[in-house]
C-alpha cells in the first residue's frame, strides 16, 4: 500500500498517525503558522493533503529556517505519546490572536526591511543619475520601438500612396462615386454586379462607330451569367420586373416578375398560356428605369427570339424610353410619350391645333380611321411653352423659357413574322406628327445599309408617327428553329444635328438623320431632335392584336426569349450615362409624381391621378375661362356623405360631347347603393345620371342640330346635380321631348300631359326600346329592303341617331318585312312604337308586325297605344299571344318566318320563342363577337370580328345596371366579347354596343356561330383567290354541276384558274361566292360550316347550285384538307418494375394487357425507352377519346402488374404532346438504343418490345 511522506523537514519515512494516510481516527486540526509567513483563516478538515517536501537550500530552505525560530501557541503542542503531526494544516496553521503569531503584523510598527523603501537623496544620487542608453539593452529597446514605426508608416501611408500610383483604377463604368445607380443602389453585391459585368470579355471593351468608325467605350454590360437571379423589384441594382397589365396595347398578357430570370448564361423571359390575373397568358418584361441611363452611343444586344419565325403572334421587343415616363404607367406617359420636341409652337398642344381648329391640314388627311384627323395626343405636357412658375423639371433657359421635356422611344427591334418569314421593326417613334405622318424620307435622310432591310409601310396613326426600317432576320435564330444568337442594336447622336442607326444581324440595316425630321410648314411645327432625354432600356415579350395577326392555332406555350448579353457603348470623350444629368434632369420631378411612376392602375394624368396639365402660354388666354365654377351635389366615401361643393364648369373636349343646363334630375338607385354603403367606392363623385336640360352647347359632330331645345338625358353615369353637366357620345343619350313636328300626331297631347318628373322615368327605358328597333331596321341582313340608304331626320329624336336624306323607299320587288317584337313591357312598347315609327319614315308601307306577349293586360295597352297611332302607321300590325305568335308570323309572311324579332324579355323562353318565329338569313337582336381594343372615359372601344373589323363602342352603362366599381370585372383589353348591336350610325363612325343585354344562351351561341362563320369566310377567301374570273363560268341552264373531287397534288390546287372571264377584284369575287354557294347552303342546312362538314363524306351537298368546275374542284379540296379532323398525338410515361423471378414476363403482359384495350379508331401502342421508362402512345382526332383510352389501358396495366407482384408509377398522365417533345422522346430513346448495342445486352425479345 502507498503511504504518504511527512512534509516536516528530517521526518522519519513512513508514518502512520492521526491526520495521515491510514491514520483513521478523526482529528480537528488546530491553527498553526505556515512556514510562509502568511496568515492562514482556520478550518476544520476531514480529509488533508500532504504537502511536497521543500527541497534544500535556497529559499525554501530560508523560510523553513525562519519558521524554526517561530513560538507555537500552546495549543500546537503535541500531545503526550504522538509523533508530530505531518500534515499542511498541522504545520502552517497560526493561532487565532495574532500578537501570538511570533512576529509583528500591525501597518505602524517598524520592519526590518523599511531602510530599503524609504527615498534618500544623498544615498541615491549616483544611481538616480542614470546612466548612458549606449548600451547592448537600451540599444536593443531603442532599435525595436524605431522598428514598430518603420512598420506603421509603411502600412498606413506608404502603401496607400504607392497603390494608388501603380494599380489602374477600375470603376467598372461607374458614373457616381463608388459606382452607385441613379437611385442610390451600390452594385458591387455579392454576385458581382456592376456597370460594366465582370464576365464582359475585354476584347468587348470597344467599339468601332458605324458612322465615322472612331472609337467608343463600353460603360455598360450585363452578361446573365450568374444563375437564377431574381429582378421583383428592389433585387437587382439595374433591372427592375413589372407586375402589371399592360394595356396600352391591349396586350393579352399579365407581366409578371417570375416569367423573367436567369439560366444558362442567359436571361429567361417566358411566355405561358395560363390563366392570370383574369387574363389567359402571362409574360414577362424588364426595365432599367430610373436605375441605368444613357444618353448618346451604341445599345446593342445578343437575342435568340422566341417561337419559330414562320408563326405569327409573339411581340418579343428590346427597347428604350426617356426616363420622364415609365412604361407601362400610364400616369407617368400621359402627354410625355412619344413627343421630342423643344419649340414652342402649335405642336405642344392638343390634338396639334389651336382651339380655332388651325391650321387646317392637321386636320384632314391624317388618320382614315379616325375621320382624317392627324392627333388625339393630349399635348406636350412639359413643353418649352409651359407658363413661368408650373411644375417642370427644367432646366430653365437665360431667357427664363423652359427646356422641352418629353420621353421618347427608340426600339433596337420589334419581331414579327409576315408571310411565314421572320423580320424585325427597327424604329424611332416621334410627336408632333408630319403632314400626312410622312417626314422628309428623301436619300440625304433615309438610307437603306442591308438588301435584308425595306423601309417600313406603316407610318403613323394618331397616337404616334413612325420611321421604321423592316428587316428580315437570320431565321435560325428563333427558340424553335435553331437556337442562334443574332446581335441587334441602334447607335445615335442625340441633337438636331444627330442621327439613328440600327443593326440587324450584327450588321448595318437602316439609317436615319435629324433632318428628315426636320420643320413642316403644312402643319406649322418644328424640328424634332434625335432624342436627348437620358434613356434607359427595356425588354420584353408579350402577345396583341395590335402588332399583327396572332396564329393561336399554331403558337407553341411556353414560349421563351434568351438575351445572351446586354450592351452600351459611348464615345471616348463624351461618356454621358446616368438617369439625372444636369442637362435633362429626372429625379426631383420624378419624386415629386412617385405615384405616378409607381402606381400602374393610375392610367391618365388629370382624371385617375387628379393632378393639372402645367398652363401652355399659347393657351394663357383659353386658361382664364378655367376658373368658372358651379355648385353640385357630391358623395364621399369617408366618412360617407353628401356635400355641395363648387366645382368648374365643363366643357366641350369631344366631338360627340354636349353641355347641357340641368332643369331637374333624380337621384338614381345606384348612388342610393353607395349612399346607403351597400357599394363601395374610392373616389368622391357627382351623383345623378338622369335628367331633363337644355342644351346650351354641343360639340362639332352636331353643327346640324339647333343648340336651346329641351333634351331627355339617360344612362351615362357622369354626375348631373349640378348646374351644368358634359355628356360624352351626346347623339346615343340625349332624346328630344316630342314636339309639334312628330309624325305621331297624338305626341303633343301626350307633352302636355306628362310632367317632367314623369319624363326622368324613361331615362333608361327609351333608349334601349329605341335602340332595338333601330340596329333591326339597319341590319345587314335587311339592308336589300333599303337600298343600302341611311334613313331620313326623324323629328322626334336627335339627328345624330340618324342622317339627312331623301326619303328611302322600298323596292317594289322586294317581298313584305315581317317584324316581330317579343315583350310588351314598357321597353318592349318603346320598341314597338319606335318601329313603327322607323318605318313609316322609310316610305313603305309593305311591313308587318307581330306583338307578342303572355299577359293580356299588356296586350291591351299595346292595342290601345297603336289605335292611337291611326292611319300614319300603315302597315299589318298583330298583337297575339305566345300560343298564337308561330302561326301568324306564318301567315303574315307566307310561311317563311319573320325577318327580324326584337326580343324584349331577355329570358330562355322568350329567346326560344325568338328563334321559333325567325326565318333563315333573319336577325335577332344582332349578337355579335367583339374584341375589346381600349378601356376609355366613357366605356369600351372594340373591333366587331365579323364586320371587317369595324369599330364599335359598349358604354359604361351598357356593361352594367349598377354604379361600375371596377371596369376590369367586367371587361379586359383583348379580350374577345358577345355583344347586342344597339344602333348603327354611319355618320358617328362607330357601332353602338352592349354587353349587359346578351343572355348566357346567346354568348354561347354567338361563340359556336363565330366559330363556324370565320372557318366557313377562310375557306371561301381562299377560293376567291385562287379561282381568277372562274365565277363567272357556271354551268348552263338546265345542266347539273359536276361534283368536284379534292386533288391529290397540292401544288395544283394552289395554282390560280383563269378562265379568262372577267373576275373582278378579290372582294367581289368573294362577294359573288356567297352569292352562289354560302347564303344557299345556310338557307338549306342551318349554316355553311355544317354543309361543308357533311360535304367530306357526301359531295352531293353541291348538287342544283351553279358552280363552276374550277371553284368547285378548289373549294372541295379545300374543305378536304382544313376541316377533315387531323390526328392529334396523345401520349403517357410510366415507370414499370417487377423484381419477381418471372418479372421481365410479368411487364411483357402488363403491356400487352394496356395495348389490349385499344379500339379501332383509337390505337395504343407500348413502347421501351430504357427500363423502367415505358410510353403510351396514340394518335386520334378525339382528344377526349383518346385520353380516356390511354388511362384505361394504364389502368389494366397496372392490374395486371399488382397481381404479379410489380409496381407501376404514371411519371406524365395522358395528354396531347407537340413535335418537339416527340422529338426529345425520339432522342431519348436513340441514346438509350446506341448505349444498349454498345453493351450488346439487349434480348431479341426486348428489341422486338421496342419495336
Amino acid at each position: 500500500m502507498h503511504r504518504r511522506k511527512s512534509s516536516k523537514p528530517d521526518s522519519p519515512g513512513d508514518m502512520s498517525g492521526a491526520g495521515t494516510y491510514g491514520n483513521r481516527s478523526p482529528m480537528t486540526p488546530p491553527m498553526a503558522q505556515s512556514g510562509l509567513n502568511v496568515p492562514l483563516m482556520a478550518r476544520e478538515r476531514s480529509v488533508e493533503v500532504a504537502m511536497m517536501k521543500p527541497p534544500a537550500g535556497g529559499v525554501y530552505s530560508s523560510v523553513a529556517a525562519s519558521a524554526s525560530n517561530l513560538t507555537l501557541s500552546s495549543r500546537s503542542e503535541t500531545p503526550a505519546g504522538h509523533a508530530p503531526p505531518n500534515s499542511v494544516s498541522s504545520k502552517y496553521i497560526l493561532a487565532p490572536d495574532p500578537s501570538k503569531w511570533g512576529t509583528n503584523v500591525y501597518l505602524n510598527d517598524p520592519e526590518p526591511d523599511d531602510h530599503l523603501h524609504n527615498p534618500d537623496p544623498r544615498r541615491d544620487r549616483l544611481s538616480d543619475g542614470g546612466g548612458s542608453i549606449f548600451n547592448p539593452r537600451g540599444l536593443a529597446n531603442l532599435g525595436c520601438l524605431l522598428l514598430l514605426a518603420l512598420i506603421f508608416t509603411g502600412l498606413f501611408a506608404v502603401y496607400p500612396i504607392a497603390d494608388g500610383f501603380l494599380r489602374k483604377t477600375e470603376t467598372l463604368g461607374a458614373y457616381n462615386l463608388g459606382g452607385i445607380n441613379a437611385s442610390g443602389q451600390v452594385p458591387e453585391i455579392a454576385g458581382g454586379f456592376a456597370l460594366i459585368d465582370r464576365h464582359t470579355p475585354q476584347s468587348a471593351y470597344t467599339h468601332k462607330s458605324l458612322e465615322d468608325g472612331s472609337e467608343w467605350d463600353l460603360v455598360f454590360s450585363d452578361e446573365f451569367n450568374t444563375d437564377g437571379r431574381s429582378f421583383y423589384p428592389g433585387d437587382d441594382p439595374y433591372w427592375e420586373a413589372v407586375d402589371l397589365h399592360y394595356w396600352g396595347t391591349d396586350n393579352l398578357e399579365w407581366y409578371s416578375p417570375d416569367q423573367v430570370t436567369t439560366g444558362g448564361g442567359y436571361l429567361n423571359i417566358t411566355l405561358e398560356k395560363t390563366r392570370w390575373r383574369d387574363l389567359d397568358y402571362k409574360g414577362g418584361m424588364i426595365a432599367s428605369w430610373n436605375k441605368f441611363c444613357f444618353t448618346g452611343g451604341y445599345f446593342v444586344a445578343n437575342v435568340s427570339l422566341p417561337g419559330s419565325s414562320k408563326i405569327h403572334g409573339l411581340w418579343p421587343a428590346v427597347w428604350s424610353m426617356g426616363n420622364l415616363g415609365r412604361a407601362g404607367f400610364g400616369a407617368s406617359l400621359e402627354g410625355l410619350w412619344p413627343y421630342t420636341y423643344d419649340t414652342c409652337d402649335v405642336g405642344t398642344l392638343p390634338n396639334q391645333t389651336f382651339p380655332d381648329h388651325t391650321p387646317h391640314l392637321a386636320t384632314v388627311d391624317g388618320d382614315d380611321t379616325k375621320g382624317g384627323v392627324l392627333s388625339y395626343l393630349q399635348g406636350q405636357r412639359l413643353s418649352a411653352c409651359t407658363c413661368p412658375g408650373e411644375s417642370h423639371p427644367g432646366p430653365i433657359r437665360p431667357d427664363g423659357t423652359f427646356v422641352g421635356r418629353a420621353s421618347p422611344e427608340i426600339d433596337i427591334f420589334e419581331a414579327i413574322v409576315n408571310d411565314h418569314v421572320g423580320h424585325v421593326s427597327q424604329s424611332g417613334q416621334w410627336a408632333p406628327f408630319n403632314y400626312k405622318y410622312v417626314w422628309k424620307n428623301t436619300s440625304e435622310n433615309l438610307h437603306i445599309l442591308n438588301e435584308n432591310t425595306e423601309f417600313n409601310t406603316y407610318i403613323g396613326g394618331v397616337l404616334q408617327q413612325c420611321s421604321s426600317g423592316l428587316s428580315k432576320t437570320n431565321q435560325e435564330c428563333y427558340e424553335k428553329d435553331g437556337g442562334c444568337f443574332a446581335v441587334y442594336g441602334f447607335e445615335y447622336k442625340p441633337g438636331n444635328d444627330g442621327y439613328i442607326l440600327w443593326t440587324n444581324d450584327n450588321e448595318p440595316a437602316w439609317k436615319l438623320y435629324a433632318a428628315g425630321m426636320g420643320p413642316d410648314e403644312n402643319v406649322k411645327i418644328g424640328q424634332r431632335p434625335v432624342p436627348q432625354e437620358p434613356m434607359y432600356m427595356i425588354i420584353n415579350l408579350g402577345l396583341s392584336s395590335q402588332f399583327g395577326g396572332i396564329d393561336f392555332e399554331h403558337l407553341m406555350f411556353p414560349a421563351t426569349m434568351l438575351v445572351d448579353w446586354v450592351r452600351v457603348y459611348q464615345p471616348k470623350d463624351n461618356h454621358n450615362i446616368g438617369c439625372d444629368p444636369p442637362d435633362f434632369p429626372t429625379r426631383d420631378y420624378i419624386n415629386t409624381y412617385i405615384e405616378a411612376y409607381t402606381n400602374p392602375n393610375l392610367t391618365t394624368w388629370v382624371d385617375d391621378y387628379k393632378q393639372v396639365i402645367p398652363k401652355n402660354r399659347l393657351l394663357k388666354n383659353e386658361m382664364a375661362t378655367q376658373n368658372k365654377t358651379m355648385s353640385a351635389l357630391k358623395l364621399y366615401p369617408d366618412p360617407l356623405e353628401l356635400r355641395f361643393e363648387r366645382v368648374p364648369i365643363p366643357e366641350i373636349t369631344h366631338p360627340d360631347d354636349a353641355i347641357v343646363k340641368v332643369l331637374l334630375a333624380g337621384l338614381c338607385g345606384s348612388d342610393l347603393h353607395a349612399y346607403r354603403g351597400l357599394e363601395l367606392f374610392d373616389t368622391p363623385y357627382i351623383t345623378g345620371h338622369e335628367l331633363v336640360g337644355i342644351v346650351v352647347s354641343l360639340g362639332e359632330s352636331f353643327q346640324n342640330a339647333a343648340a336651346g331645345r329641351p333634351e331627355l338625358y339617360s344612362t351615362l353615369k357622369v354626375g348631373d346635380k349640378a348646374h351644368y353637366i358634359r355628356i360624352p357620345h351626346a347623339g346615343g343619350t340625349l332624346f328630344r321631348i316630342p314636339q309639334d313636328d312628330s309624325v305621331l300626331g297624338n305626341e303633343p297631347i301626350a307633352r302636355i300631359r306628362t310632367s317632367d318628373a314623369s319624363l326622368i322615368l324613361l331615362g333608361d327605358i327609351l333608349p334601349t326600346g329605341y335602340f332595338a328597333a333601330l340596329q333591326a331596321i339597319q341590319h345587314p341582313n335587311l339592308a336589300y329592303a333599303f337600298a343600302h340608304k341611311a334613313f331620313p331626320v326623324i323629328p322626334s329624336f336627335v339627328n345624330a341617331f340618324v342622317t339627312g336624306g331623301e326619303s328611302i323607299k322600298v323596292q317594289e320587288s322586294d317581298a313584305k318585312l315581317v317584324f316581330a317584337v317579343v315583350g310588351l313591357g314598357p321597353v318592349g312598347l318603346c320598341a314597338l312604337v319606335s318601329l313603327v315609327e322607323l318605318l313609316s319614315l322609310s316610305g313603305t308601307s309593305n311591313f308587318a308586325i307581330v306583338a307578342v306577349d303572355l299577359n293580356e293586360a299588356r296586350r291591351a295597352k299595346a292595342e290601345s297605344i297603336l289605335s292611337a297611332l291611326g292611319s300614319t302607321s300603315g302597315g299589318v300590325i298583330r298583337v297575339v299571344s305566345l300560343e298564337d305568335a308561330p302561326r301568324v308570323s306564318k301567315e303574315l309572311s307566307g310561311g317563311l318566318g319573320c325577318d327580324a324579332v326584337l326580343e324584349i324579355v331577355g329570358n330562355n323562353s322568350a329567346l326560344q320563342l325568338a328563334y321559333e318565329l325567325i326565318r333563315p338569313f333573319g336577325v335577332i337582336s344582332s349578337v355579335v363577337m367583339v374584341q375589346v381594343r381600349q378601356i376609355a372615359e366613357m366605356g369600351a372601344y372594340v373591333k366587331l370580328l365579323e364586320y371587317d373589323n369595324i369599330e364599335g363602342m359598349i358604354l359604361l352603362s351598357e356593361l352594367s345596371r349598377r354604379r361600375i366599381r371596377s371596369i376590369q370585372k367586367l371587361i379586359r383589353v383583348g379580350r374577345n366579347e358577345v355583344v347586342v348591336v344597339l344602333r348603327v350610325d354611319k355618320e358617328k363612325g362607330y357601332i353602338d354596343l352592349s354587353k349587359r343585354r346578351v343572355s348566357p344562351e346567346d354568348i354561347t351561341k354567338c361563340e359556336d356561330k363565330f366559330m363556324k362563320s370565320k372557318a366557313v369566310a377562310s375557306i371561301m377567301r381562299h377560293v376567291a383567290t385562287r379561282t381568277t374570273g372562274a365565277v363567272d363560268e357556271a354551268p348552263k341552264e338546265g345542266e347539273a354541276a359536276p361534283k368536284g373531287e379534292a386533288k391529290g397534288d397540292e401544288k395544283e390546287e394552289e395554282e390560280e384558274h383563269d378562265t379568262g372571264l372577267p373576275g373582278g377584284s378579290d372582294e367581289e369575287r368573294l362577294e359573288e361566292l356567297h352569292e352562289q354557294i354560302v347564303w344557299p347552303l345556310a338557307s338549306k342546312y342551318g349554316h355553311t360550316y355544317d354543309a361543308f362538314k357533311l360535304a367530306l363524306t357526301s359531295p352531293d351537298v353541291f348538287d342544283g347550285l351553279n358552280i363552276p368546275q374550277p371553284v368547285l374542284s378548289s373549294l372541295t379540296a379545300t374543305i378536304a384538307r382544313r376541316l377533315t379532323p387531323q390526328p392529334i398525338k396523345l401520349r403517357a410515361d410510366i415507370e414499370l418494375t417487377c423484381f419477381q423471378p418471372t418479372g421481365i414476363d410479368a411487364i411483357k403482359r402488363a403491356l400487352t394487357a394496356g395495348e389490349a384495350v385499344s379500339t379501332e379508331a383509337v390505337p395504343v401502342k407500348a413502347k421501351l425507352v430504357a427500363p423502367p421508362f415505358y410510353v403510351l402512345g396514340t394518335n386520334a382526332t378525339d382528344k377526349v377519346a383518346g385520353v380516356d383510352i390511354l388511362e384505361k389501358a394504364i389502368e389494366a396495366i397496372r392490374t395486371t402488374i399488382l397481381e404479379d407482384g410489380g409496381e407501376l408509377n404514371v411519371k406524365m398522365k395522358p395528354k396531347a404532346v407537340s413535335e418537339s417533345e416527340d422529338l426529345e422522346l425520339a432522342a431519348i430513346m436513340a441514346k438509350a438504343n446506341q448505349e444498349n448495342q454498345e453493351i450488346s445486352g439487349d434480348s431479341a425479345e426486348d428489341s422486338a418490345l421496342e419495336d
